[in-house]
């Protein structure tokens, strides 16, 4: 299993090698399409992204706890939280590269193979997420 983590550089980075854009064209989009998901989560909206999966906020009452260090009980107060629900093709899409793992030894660059390498430079340019 892949224990790295994938950055938001990293997102720019790949961005720009299957697109046309410059590096700070798609790092200022990726900045907007942040703050939008995050202003609509911050008003209670639900986000859908199709073929991807949905953020929710979701209320938790409060509630009786316990402090693990001194074993104290603790009110645990009510909140919001943010929840991903991954869509279904996700699901299967992560599940068929982890089913690709031979040996232990993942392919090279699996994390990409969806959909990011469908849409390699000069190809798809408009953005388009068509049929997915």
């Amino acid at each position: 299993m892949n224990t790295q983590t994938l950055t938001r550089a990293d997102l720019v980075d790949a961005a720009v090698r299957y697109s046309s854009l410059q590096k700070h064209e798609v790092a200022l989009l990726l900045r907007s399409f942040f703050r939008i998901l995050t202003g609509e989560l911050e008003t209670g909206s639900s986000i859908k992204i199709s073929s991807f999966g949905s953020f929710l906020v979701r209320q938790k009452k409060s509630r009786m706890g316990r402090n693990p260090k001194t074993g104290d009980d603790a009110v645990i107060t009510a909140r919001r939280v943010v929840v991903f629900k991954p869509s279904n093709i996700l699901k299967h899409q992560v599940e068929k590269s982890f089913s690709a793992v031979k040996g232990g030894v993942q392919k090279e660059n699996m994390y990409v193979s969806y959909p990011v390498a469908r849409y390699q430079k000069g190809h798809a340019k408009s953005g388009s997420l068509e049929n997915d």
